[in-house]
């Protein structure tokens, strides 16, 4: 058995020959079948003219153009109505003058309107001052519930003659001759006398001390 190979006829020199043919061979058929990468291609960046701007920069300009136009438009808003404010000056509200208190009648006064006959009944009601305070008295007869015969003397706390608050005070007159009225308050007395005339008697109530009284002042 051979184990080196033989060399073709000719030597070495024919090998080196026939190797460098095979090579470039080899070569050109790898170069033909475009089987090597791509090659990457530079784009040419356009080049604007000398002196010219690129679109954006134009976009921008008229923005802002557009944006003072506005600032102006509303600054002369502004002074044109400071101006006319100032030239033509708003009224000032003349204040209206103050609503008179309603001045308290004293005297005999209105009492409140009745409701059921079945409640006490009083028709007659004076206010005023007694020894500098103010007093609200009314003076009827009990109701249906009651006595209808008994007449009362009504002591107020309020000006609205309520008789069923609680700081209403009743005080039943000494004899009963049915319904009282009011005929003047003198001084710290009240005088009490009967609505029905067969009755001739005269009540006296002394404020100060809130008693039935036998005496009063000569009227």
């Amino acid at each position: 058995m051979n184990c080196h190979p033989t060399l073709p006829r000719g030597g070495p020199a024919r090998f080196a020959v026939v190797t460098s043919l095979l090579a470039g061979t080899v070569l050109a058929a790898c170069g033909a079948g475009g089987v090597g990468p791509p090659v990457a291609t530079a784009t040419p960046v356009p080049t604007l003219p000398p002196g010219e701007n690129p679109p954006w920069v134009a976009t921008q300009v008229a923005f802002a153009t557009v944006v003072e136009r506005h600032r102006l438009a509303w600054q002369t808003v502004v002074v044109q109505t400071a101006t006319a404010e100032a030239l033509h000056p708003q009224p000032t509200a003349t204040p209206h003058p103050p609503e008179p208190t309603p001045t308290m009648v004293m005297g005999m006064s209105i009492c409140p309107l009745l409701g059921s006959h079945l409640e006490p009944r009083y028709r007659s009601c004076w206010q005023g001052i007694i020894n500098g305070q103010l007093m609200y008295i009314g003076a009827g007869r009990l109701g249906q519930y009651d006595d209808p015969t008994q007449g009362m003397l009504l002591i107020f706390q309020d000006p609205d003659f309520v008789i069923r608050s609680p700081t209403t005070q009743i005080y039943k007159t000494p004899q009963k001759v049915g319904e009282v009225r009011i005929h003047q308050v003198a001084g710290t007395h009240v005088i009490l006398k009967p609505l029905d005339p067969q009755y001739q008697t005269t009540f006296v109530f002394d404020l100060t001390t809130r008693q039935w009284v036998n005496h009063y002042p000569d009227l």
